[in-house]
Parts: C-alpha cells; sequence; structure tokens
C-alpha cells in the first residue's frame, strides 16, 4: 500500500512540475516580450511550441502567436511575422490587435497580411463552422423557415425554393418563362398580322403561329400543373430531404489547433 502512494504521489508531482513549467515558459516569454527582448521572446516561444503545440487550446495559441507575430515584426522578420498573423486568423478570424499595444506600422501590415489571405482565411473560417455543426448537430440546428400553403399554386417555381429545392425551382421557372414569352409572343404576331375579317394573307403561316401559340399555353399549364403537384408533395417533407443542386466535389481541410478534419463536399 506504500508503495502504491509513493508511486501516486511521485506522478502527481511529476504533472504539477509539468504545469508550472509549462506557465513559467509562457510568463517569462511575455515579460521579455514587454521588455523588448524580442529574440529571447522568440527563442523561447519556438522551441515551447515545438514540444507543447498539440496541447495548447485556441486561446493559448493565439496568445503565444501574438507575440511571435508582434517580436518577429519589431525585428524586421516580416516572412516570420506574416505567417504567425495568418495562423491567429486561421484559429480566430474575427481577432483584432489592440491598436494601443502595437504600433500603428504594425497595424497597416497586418492590414497587409488579411488582404493577402482573404480568400483562404475566409473558407477555413467557413468550414471550422461547419465542423462545430457537424460535431454538435443540436447546438447549430437551423431553425424551420415557415412555410405556407397558398405558395405551392404560384408558377415559376415558388413552391420548390420554398421547400429548398432550388434545382427544381429554377428548372420551372425557366420552361414556364420561356414557354410564357413564346405563348405571348406568337399571340402578339397573330393579332398583328390579322385582318379585320379575322384572315391573313399567308394562311401557312397564320397555321403554323396558331400551333405555336397552342403548344407553348398547353406546355406551360403542364408545367404549372407538375410545379404544384411537386410543391404539395414535398411541401411537409422532412428537412433532411436534398435535391440535387450541382456538380462539383471539392475535398476542404479544416486547421485548428483543436480540431482536425477534411471535409468532402459532392454537389451534383
Amino acid at each position: 500500500m506504500k508503495n502504491i502512494i509513493f508511486l501516486f504521489s511521485f506522478f502527481f508531482s511529476i504533472v504539477a512540475f509539468s504545469e508550472a513549467d509549462y506557465i513559467s515558459v509562457i510568463e517569462k516569454a511575455e515579460s521579455n516580450f514587454e521588455y523588448g527582448k524580442y529574440s529571447n521572446t522568440i527563442s523561447d516561444l519556438e522551441n515551447f511550441l515545438t514540444k507543447n503545440k498539440k496541447t495548447l487550446t485556441s486561446l493559448e495559441m493565439i496568445r503565444v502567436y501574438r507575440m511571435l507575430a508582434i517580436s518577429n515584426f519589431y525585428l524586421k522578420n516580416l516572412d516570420n511575422s506574416a505567417l504567425y498573423i495568418k495562423r491567429i486568423f486561421f484559429i480566430q478570424s474575427d481577432f483584432q490587435f489592440d491598436p494601443v499595444m502595437v504600433s500603428p506600422e504594425f497595424i497597416e501590415f497586418t492590414k497587409k497580411i488579411l488582404k493577402i489571405y482573404k480568400d483562404e482565411i475566409e473558407k477555413n473560417r467557413i468550414f471550422l463552422d461547419e465542423y462545430k455543426k457537424f460535431k454538435n448537430p443540436t447546438k447549430y440546428k437551423k431553425k424551420s423557415k415557415k412555410k405556407e400553403f397558398y405558395i405551392n399554386f404560384i408558377p415559376f417555381g415558388f413552391g420548390q425554393f420554398q421547400n429548398g429545392h432550388n434545382y427544381k425551382g429554377y428548372f420551372v421557372m425557366t420552361l414556364e418563362s420561356i414557354f410564357l414569352l413564346t405563348n405571348l409572343a406568337s399571340y402578339t404576331l397573330l393579332k398583328y398580322n390579322q385582318k379585320d375579317d379575322y384572315t391573313f394573307d399567308n394562311s401557312e403561316l397564320a397555321r403554323t403561329g396558331v400551333l405555336i401559340n397552342n403548344v407553348s399555353f398547353f406546355s406551360f399549364i403542364l408545367i404549372y400543373i407538375y410545379g404544384t403537384i411537386d410543391g404539395v408533395v414535398y411541401y411537409r417533407a422532412v428537412e433532411n430531404i436534398k435535391v440535387l443542386q450541382s456538380n462539383r466535389f471539392n475535398i476542404y481541410p479544416v486547421i485548428s489547433t483543436e480540431q482536425k478534419a477534411v471535409f468532402f463536399e459532392w454537389r451534383f
């Protein structure tokens, strides 16, 4: 029993020492940083990251990267400073450096880096959000929009758009628009060429115009009926029923100190 107690005490001492050492390194680096000893700050923190990077939280990582970014900037190591600035915004896209604590030149440099990597940072932010939703779907569950039954009877795909079936919505809207415009155009041309006695100089052309007018009209009605039935059928459908949207396949890496994942996006 004494041996067990001794081993437990020894293990606890090692853990306590490691945590104290862990904190003292960062505090020492911050002390050097505040006194303008930027070379020492960089040396201490880079060695510390080599050994402890995987154990740091996002806030601790930002705390370390902030000192490294500013220290490297003041020592004219602009490439290294830019690297750490980028890493900060990869972790927290809305992070802001306190203008009271840094020089205006550093703020301008940060804006320049943000402009260069704007798209990359934004893409990483979006997929970090998606990863959080994937890991905790109940917390980030979207509230379903209120649906109105009468919208299913409005032409041009309103019912499909309400149900979240955008692909079918654009399909219905395009076909109905084409047939409606064709019907109106053919009717206008027929009325323009029609005589007062309702005859035409070119009877063959008139028959063709009438055929186009009738076909376009009934085609519009058929597409309208399809859109209405489809809208009503899916009106009360479960939210997770999806309709294939486009034809792209993408792979996105998610970069974070606490979360590592790769997203596969396959859109038809």
